[in-house]
């Protein structure tokens, strides 16, 4: 056998191994930790693994994925570097760096977006603070509940917190109807909730040859469990102002229902009338 041939194919074919982290400790909090790379160093004065090319680190449901990576085993706090890539269940999350406390749940992410799919809740900022497990705090941030990569409206601020199931407070916010900023104000607050709860709907704005410009707002009153409303207000440059109304109801589960009345007041005092009610009721079987 030709040994020198033998030993320059190993030479060949070393960079493309991945080093295994078989064997590490498990972390602070005693859930395993799986880490591997393409090259896996670990610093006896620090108690840090570093970790280059091609990284994957995985505990438990939660795996991050990175070009570079510290991690200390002691603390749980992680440091990573270069097309980040961050997943738990019900979040994702991707950026530029990212520091991250395992322990805790808390970290840093730079340049970075974050989704969490519970409350279809998306925010990107050039620096996203995550505070706890429904804190956080955000730095020339963009925040939308819509869906697309154009969506139907956002908010940008120089500044933000928002609390999962409370609040969102801004300072500095532009509203955004797609990519078109449309109202500016120094200070907004809006809620950040699963539950119903009645306000402010985001006005709309447009543009057509029948109604010539538009701009609309609307109150969404939460009636009772089963009942609810939304009255609105429309700004028609060429026809008038409308006001609109839609209730909706259920009662059990085979009664159902929407009643919808709008009123346009014209430049004239004329008024035209527009009323729909539709319902729906399951008989029972015979």
């Amino acid at each position: 056998m030709n040994f020198r041939l033998l030993f320059l194919l190993l030479l060949l074919l070393l960079p493309s191994f991945r080093l295994p982290a078989a064997g590490l400790p498990a972390s602070a909090n005693g859930v395993p930790v799986d880490l591997e790379a393409d090259q896996l160093d670990f610093d006896q004065v620090t108690g840090r693994y570093h970790a280059q090319g091609n990284v994957r680190l995985k505990q438990g449901a939660m795996q991050l994925s990175s070009e570079q990576l510290w991690w200390n085993q002691q603390t749980g706090e992680v440091d990573a570097r270069g097309k980040v890539h961050f997943t738990q269940p019900g979040e994702e999350l991707s950026g530029r760096r990212l520091t991250y406390d395992l322990q805790q749940g808390t970290g840093v992410v730079e340049d970075g977006e974050i989704f969490l799919s519970a409350n279809s809740l998306r925010m990107k900022g050039k620096r996203l603070e995550r505070l706890g497990p429904k804190r956080f705090s955000l730095y020339g941030a963009h925040i939308t509940l819509c869906e697309g990569k154009r969506p139907a409206w956002s908010i940008g601020a120089s500044q933000a917190d928002v609390t999962i199931g409370r609040y969102l407070t801004a300072k500095h916010a532009r509203i955004y109807v797609k990519d078109v900023p449309f109202f500016y104000t120094p200070y907004l607050r809006v809620p950040i909730k699963n539950e119903r709860e009645s306000g402010f709907l985001m006005p709309g704005f447009g543009f057509s040859d029948r109604r010539g410009t538009e701009f609309s707002t609307a109150w969404y009153q939460v009636l009772g469990r089963n009942q609810d409303a939304t009255f609105s207000i429309d700004y028609l440059s060429l026809l008038g102002t409308g006001l609109g109304l839609e209730y909706r109801y259920v009662f059990g589960n085979k009664q159902r229902g929407k009643l919808n009345a709008y009123t346009i007041i014209g430049r004239d005092n004329t008024k035209r009338w527009n009323f729909n009610w539709t319902e729906s009721y399951r008989f029972p079987r015979l």
